[in-house]
């Protein structure tokens, strides 16, 4: 696991919220707090949808950043900055296939994280990775955290 303090907010909020950096990804859960608190639960609602749609939507079950984006952004948008957000995102079953081909992950594996807390003008990114029973095999967490890295290192640098 890392946590990394975001130096350059601009830049990462921009990419958070303007960008398709993070489209990709899918989320777990959101809170963002300015004049009321926002909670959304991105676990999707199967009695939403018709057979034929849910059908399309495939394995996942959580809705895709790239689809809440917009709503978060008009949360959060205007003069003031928001008190706090939370995001957890967590990466598609498909990015880790394509991501990891080459790596055989634990057995125990069950999902790469990405937690963004926003809070008193501080933004902290924090892997995770979970497991679905305890496992003395860390290979993933390192892998996760190489990967999430090389990613941050990629946006603060545009």
């Amino acid at each position: 696991m890392i946590a990394q303090k975001i130096s350059n907010l601009h830049q990462f909020t921009k990419q958070l919220f303007l960008e398709k950096t993070f489209d990709s990804f899918l989320v777990s859960e959101l809170t963002i707090s300015t004049y009321n608190s926002f909670h959304i639960d991105g676990r999707l609602k199967r009695e939403f949808f018709t057979e034929e749609e849910w059908n399309s939507i495939g394995s996942e079950q959580f809705s895709r950043w790239s689809q809440l984006r917009p709503i978060c952004f008009s949360l959060i948008k205007g003069k003031k900055l928001p008190l706090s957000f939370q995001i957890i995102l967590r990466l598609s079953d498909s990015d880790i296939t394509s991501l990891f081909s080459d790596t055989p992950l634990p057995a125990e594996f069950d999902g790469f994280f990405l937690n963004i807390v926003y809070k008193k003008e501080e933004l902290i990114c924090t892997s995770g990775t979970a497991y679905k029973q305890f496992t003395m095999d860390r290979s993933a967490d390192q892998l996760w955290d190489q990967y999430l890295t090389k990613l941050l290192e990629k946006i603060i640098e545009l």
